[in-house]
């Protein structure tokens, strides 16, 4: 990207579309470029057998959006897991080249407003040393619970923002 690291990215260029079996290698890639820096809770990198076996399962639940930018160029993923039925585990990841343009918190916004979740919680789990998350999640809204390393946000809070500030809506 030639732009300043500053600058933002028009939020009507970031796409999502569900994981097909197209996204396999990008996904893999991205994901164990995270436990080479030891952003996951798994410790070893995946295999590629392993991965598509997951990858199917997650394809039927459509619960992996590959994030787009420019409708080609994939940057990323938003993956909400299922706990129960009022609770679910997000996960995001974006490509370094996109770092910094705000393109995961698009990503994140327009997920949420995608699967049109209500009266759940979508908890983020991140590692204590992974400060880069600790600092998106927050910056999101997402409120730190007192124990654990997990960070929450209650859907309606999130709902209730956006109807507050009806520029938010209007962006994503």
């Amino acid at each position: 990207m030639n732009k300043n690291k500053y600058d933002k990215i028009n939020s009507k260029l970031i796409k999502l579309k569900y994981a097909t079996d197209n996204d396999d290698k990008f996904l893999l890639k991205l994901f164990n470029k995270l436990v080479i820096e030891k952003k996951t809770f798994t410790t070893k990198k995946i295999g590629f057998k392993q991965h598509k076996i997951w990858l199917k399962k997650k394809i039927l639940n459509k619960s992996v959006h590959i994030i787009f930018f420019n409708e080609n160029e994939r940057a990323g993923y938003v993956r909400f897991d299922k706990i129960n039925i009022k609770k679910f585990v997000v996960s995001i990841a974006v490509n370094k080249k996109f770092k910094g343009y705000n393109v995961a918190k698009i990503a994140l916004f327009k997920a949420l407003k995608k699967i049109k979740l209500q009266k759940i919680i979508i908890i983020a789990k991140i590692k204590s040393n992974n400060l880069e998350s600790k600092k998106f999640f927050l910056k999101c809204g997402f409120i730190k619970k007192k124990y654990k390393n997990e960070y929450f946000l209650n859907y309606n809070w999130w709902l209730n923002l956006l109807i507050k500030n009806h520029s938010l809506l209007q962006k994503f």
